[in-house]
Order: structure tokens, then C-alpha cells, then sequence
């Protein structure tokens, strides 16, 4: 249970594991990269030319693509975990949006949900699969971040200001569609990550600090 260093270097952020487990992406400046999960020499697997920021994200499909987001003005971004060159696969509507944020792959390939930032609000969850997009919740006033997956069919995210925590919003893997209304399910939690078996994982004392997993 001792833990051990993957990697070190300024700027590293968003780490997040491969379909297998056996490897961990993370971002760094520019660059999206990874290494095994049993420690060893990191690997770029591509070069953004631009700076991932604050509330940038990626995540790694299940097909062996990672889908990532710089935040700033872009959409999302695939490529191949093997590496090459990433391209935009989904442009935000600059008239109405400014940039996406913290994608995250559905099991099996299905998808990628991710939070939309509407020039309205950051209120926004969408689905995009199969070349198209689709919304799946909007709350207007509210802040929506880290959608995450769980295998009891839901779509856990985090709430702020009004009724902050985590919240589930009812979802068919089949359907590709929401099912229900969103209910509440940890009180001031935030960054929900869902293993397998649908145990939560979640952060304790608010969005601001990390006072307890």
C-alpha cells in the first residue's frame, strides 16, 4: 500500500488510468502523456502546441484513443494513445460557448460526456457519440463539473453553489439518454470517480481544498 512517484516536473495535472489499468495518462504544459502504472520512463503521447489550463481534461477510450480539451476557446481533441498528432473532432459554437471542459469516456466506446461552458453559465452536461452531440442535463445558475460514469447507471457530477455536492442523474448505457431527475448523493463532495464495481471515490469538504478522500 506504500504509494509510489510516476512522475515528477512542474505542471502536471489530470491524471486518469487506461481501459486496462495498466497505464496512466497525465497532462503536462503542452503535452499529453503516460506511463505504466509500475513506474518506468513517461512517454509523450502528443504535443498540443498549446498550454492545457485550468479545468482542461482527458480521458482514454476504451478503442485505444485518448479525447482531451485544452479549456481556453477549444473543443475536444483525439488521439491515438499510441501517439501522433491530435485533431478537433467537436468545435464549440463561439456564438454561445466558449470551451468544453473535463471529457469523460462512457464504457464500451459509447461516448464521451463532458461540461459545456455556455456564455450563460458553466450549467451545462452533453453526450457526444457517433460524430453528433446531445444534452443531457442544464441547470441554469448552477456550475457543473466532473461528469463521471458509474456502472449503477448513472452520471455522477459535481453541484455548485445551490445544493453543492455530487448529484446522479439517471442514464441508460443502452439509451444514450437520461432516464430521471438528478438526485443528490454526497453533501459537499467533489471530483466523483466510479470504479468497476460502483464504488465511489470522492473528495470531502468542498470544491476549494481537498480535506478528506
Amino acid at each position: 500500500l506504500d504509494p509510489h512517484v510516476l512522475a515528477t516536473g512542474s505542471g502536471i495535472a489530470s491524471p486518469f488510468w487506461s481501459p486496462d489499468s495498466r497505464q496512466v495518462g497525465y497532462l503536462q504544459g503542452t503535452r499529453v502523456m503516460k506511463v505504466s502504472a509500475e513506474g518506468g520512463n513517461p512517454v509523450t503521447v502528443c504535443d498540443a502546441r498549446k498550454a492545457f489550463t485550468n479545468g482542461s481534461g482527458a480521458t482514454w477510450r476504451s478503442d485505444g484513443v485518448i479525447v482531451c480539451s485544452r479549456a481556453e476557446s477549444d473543443g475536444l481533441m483525439e488521439v491515438s494513445a499510441l501517439g501522433g498528432d491530435p485533431k478537433t473532432v467537436l468545435a464549440p459554437d463561439t456564438t454561445a460557448e466558449t470551451d468544453f471542459h473535463e471529457p469523460s469516456a462512457l464504457p464500451g466506446g459509447r461516448g464521451v460526456i463532458f461540461v459545456d461552458h455556455r456564455r450563460q453559465g458553466y450549467d451545462t452536461i452533453v453526450l457526444f457519440a457517433k460524430g453528433s452531440r446531445r444534452v443531457l442535463l442544464q441547470l441554469e445558475g448552477q456550475n457543473l463539473s466532473n461528469p463521471a460514469y458509474s456502472p449503477t447507471g448513472d452520471i455522477l457530477f459535481r453541484r455548485s453553489p445551490q445544493n453543492s455536492g455530487i448529484w446522479a442523474l439517471p442514464f441508460s448505457l443502452d439509451r444514450l439518454e437520461a432516464t430521471g431527475q438528478p438526485f443528490l448523493v454526497a453533501p459537499s463532495g467533489s471530483f466523483p470517480s466510479v470504479a468497476d464495481d460502483g464504488t465511489l471515490v470522492y473528495s470531502s469538504g468542498g470544491g476549494a481544498s481537498v480535506i478528506q478522500l
